[in-house]
């Protein structure tokens, strides 16, 4: 390359880094990328109150079981269940992690926020 033209060239690259939008993978506290505006605060909420059992991406973890599993999808638990769960707790029964707790301060609108958010997440996660 002509010594003149890598100024020029130098100047290119930093101008196209400089106008890229920023590269960061997906963490476990960032939203889903296509999440609709709307589910930003069952969102905010489920990484709140439930992420450290459930999973941020809800998946499970050692505390919990994973929402995107075929047992949690509405035709076998309704969202009764979620909100009885997130009120009153649940008994242990499709796996080995023990009772829910009821989730305190969780109050009935924030509850349907979370509910709504966990739908929409399976919904896209393929689950029905």
């Amino acid at each position: 390359m002509k010594e003149y033209l890598k100024p020029a060239r130098a100047v290119l690259v930093i101008c196209a880094l400089a106008t890229s939008a920023p590269v960061r993978a997906q963490d476990a506290t960032s939203p889903p990328p296509n999440m609709p505006f709307r589910y930003g605060l069952g969102y905010e909420r489920f990484q709140e109150n439930c992420a450290q059992c459930h999973g941020p991406s809800l998946g499970g973890t050692d505390e919990g079981p994973p929402l995107l599993h075929q047992f949690y999808v509405p035709s076998h638990h309704g969202d009764a269940a979620f909100y009885r769960a997130i009120q009153a707790g649940s008994k242990q029964h499709h796996w080995n992690f023990g009772d829910m707790p009821p989730v305190a301060g969780v109050d009935e609108n924030e509850a349907r926020t979370i509910v709504e958010f966990v739908r929409w997440f399976q919904q896209e996660s393929g689950l029905f």
